[in-house]
């Protein structure tokens, strides 16, 4: 998927896994966040 490639892209390497799955949580929510304001 397009946006999981920025994720990881954006994500530093370094980073524990859990973190990143937080950090991915929040970057899914925010972009949902987004497309309900588009579509309302």
């Amino acid at each position: 998927m397009y946006i999981e490639r920025i994720i990881a892209c954006d994500f530093p390497q370094s980073s524990s896994t859990s973190d990143v799955k937080e950090y991915r949580r929040k970057i899914a929510l925010e972009i949902f966040a987004h497309c309900d304001e588009v579509t309302s």
